[in-house]
């Protein structure tokens, strides 16, 4: 997996500036972002298949596998609160999430340039 250290600055700055905004055409870091990469079909898909099995507010004790309790993400809302995080956790930490290995990566880079294109639901 490449890690993208670069994109930890101009994505502070496109979350702060648009998160959760829609992108319809925007153009950010070489990513056309357009309705096909947005929450539904991007963002939840990634959360609820590699994030949710420990970071569910429905788990508690060693069912969390150690995700810190009140770090959940049941919803879009919850996932733009943690989004700072979520990105170095995934990318930044020698990507240090999910603990277990996981992803491949072209769901990576799907999530990636969701996440580049400002969080679109």
């Amino acid at each position: 997996m490449r890690i993208r250290w670069h994109r930890l600055f101009a994505l502070s700055l496109l979350a702060t500036a648009c998160k959760g905004e829609p992108a319809d055409t925007a153009d950010t870091g070489g990513v056309a972002c357009d309705e096909i990469t947005t929450w539904s079909t991007v963002g939840a898909p990634f959360i609820y298949t590699w994030c949710t099995p420990c970071h569910s507010p429905e788990l508690t004790g060693e069912e969390r596998q150690g995700a810190p309790v009140g770090v959940d993400f049941a919803s879009y809302e919850d996932v733009l609160a943690w989004a700072d995080r979520i990105e170095v956790r995934v990318f930044a930490e020698a990507a240090a999430m999910p603990p277990a290995g996981g992803p491949e990566d072209d769901e990576l880079a799907a999530v990636s340039d969701w996440i580049d294109c400002g969080w679109p639901e």
